[in-house]
């Protein structure tokens, strides 16, 4: 029983000692509200720089203390960003949904009426019905990311620090 204990206690003091690879957080958080979204790194990010119409995006690598690194190829200041684009999965999944939908909708009735020999191929409320739904999943595509206007003073860019190990007085 108490070789057990030990161990126990062995492996509890290992697990404290190792430290977690991502220490520093990205928030963006608007004023005055309880609205705030957290990048760890490895997250996706979608964001726009100040003066530059590009949108930049990918996987981010690393974070420092007050830039930030994108697909291994752009580091970015935060005082730089101008707009980040926080993504609505709800949005995405919908939009795929009716997208993929339609088309297979559309792909479904057309080869089912050739197998059966139907005329006209393609009918009326095929067409209606299909491209009903693709124009509602292109539409439902414009709202997959909610725009956060950094620049605006809107919502602000933080990068906390989580780290254990700081020389705290």
């Amino acid at each position: 029983m108490n070789f057990r204990k030990f161990i126990l206690l062995v492996v509890l003091i290992c697990a404290a000692c190792i430290t977690a690879p991502c220490q520093k957080v990205l928030i963006i958080e608007k004023p005055g509200n309880r609205v705030s979204y957290k990048f760890y790194e490895g997250n996706y990010i979608r964001l726009k720089l100040i003066g530059d119409s590009t949108v930049i995006e990918g996987k981010i690598n690393s974070i420092g203390d007050s830039t930030i690194l994108v697909g291994y190829n752009y580091e970015v200041r935060t005082s730089q960003i101008d707009m980040l684009y926080k993504a609505r999965w709800g949005f995405t999944l919908l939009s795929s949904a009716l997208i993929m939908g339609g088309t297979a909708y559309f792909a479904i009735d057309v080869v089912n009426n050739v197998i059966n020999g139907d005329k006209p191929v393609v009918r009326t409320g095929t067409i209606i019905a299909s491209g009903s739904m693709l124009t509602a999943g292109f539409v439902t595509s414009l709202f997959r990311y909610r725009k956060c206007p950094v620049a605006k003073k809107n919502w602000r860019v933080k990068i906390l620090d989580l780290s254990s190990n700081k020389n705290t007085p």
